[in-house]
């Protein structure tokens, strides 16, 4: 019979060199517990999810394959703690951001189901050869913050939404600071007014509110936060992805 103890002590004893096994309860979707491959330093946690318990309706599967990376003082800055559940960004965009380096018929049609040991041990395998495949050079592109300066530059909203998480300007504000970027004031006065200007049109916008209340707190932070890094202009060339070079909207 497969088990949730099977299942989790499988994954143990499958565990990649340098990896620890996490476990994360989804509190909105109640009794679903998802379990990731964790790789973690001193500034970042690099996830890679390889089961979902209590799945409904499907039971104990191996979902699609989804990778995250958080950088530490980011998510603190964001949320005032530290959550396994908070991410920085994920593989979301990679196939837009690196077209053709992603091969496509490595990804899962169908989540596996585990409803043998057989089962198990198929997502088991599945998992690290998505590893030493992808993850590990996905891991290691994103290996500090200023991986993500040549992406930063670009003033598509909807593009930093999507790299950060849906809090683009919050987390480029963050990484702009730590990095010292020499826009980073211009940067700040112009997404204040921006805010200040939509809202004087539209002041019971409830959710544009909190942003801007959240946003002009974050920057208070900011005010005693010092920088990482002395700004080098050379942080601005993107660099490639498996021999691949990104396309920056």
């Amino acid at each position: 019979m497969v088990t949730e103890e099977l299942i989790i002590n499988k994954y143990k004893k499958a565990l990649p060199k340098g990896f620890e096994l996490v476990s994360i309860i989804n509190t909105e979707l109640k009794g679903l517990k998802r379990l990731n491959y964790s790789l973690k330093n001193d500034n970042a946690i690099y996830n890679i999810n390889c089961c979902s318990l209590n799945s409904h309706p499907l039971g104990n599967i191996l979902p699609l394959i989804r990778m995250t990376v958080s950088f530490k003082l980011v998510e603190k800055l964001i949320h005032l703690k530290i959550d396994e559940s908070d991410y920085t960004t994920s593989f979301t965009l990679l196939d837009s951001l690196f077209p053709l380096v992603y091969d496509k018929k490595f990804i899962l049609d169908k989540p596996i189901i585990f409803k043998t040991e057989a089962d198990i041990d198929k997502g088991i395998a599945y998992v690290k050869s998505y590893i030493k495949k992808f993850a590990e050079d996905y891991f290691a592109y994103w290996n500090d913050i200023r991986a993500f300066l040549p992406f930063l530059e670009s003033e598509n909203v909807r593009f930093l939404n999507d790299l950060l998480v849906g809090k683009g300007e919050n987390r480029k504000l963050i990484i702009w600071k730590l990095c010292n970027h020499p826009k980073y004031d211009l940067f700040l006065q112009e997404t204040i007014k921006s805010y200040e200007d939509y809202l004087k049109e539209n002041p019971k916008d409830k959710s544009e509110v909190k942003a801007y209340k959240e946003f002009k707190s974050l920057a208070k932070r900011l005010e005693k936060t010092k920088p990482l890094y002395d700004w080098d202009a050379s942080y601005l060339t993107p660099k490639p992805f498996k021999g691949v070079m990104p396309i920056i909207p």
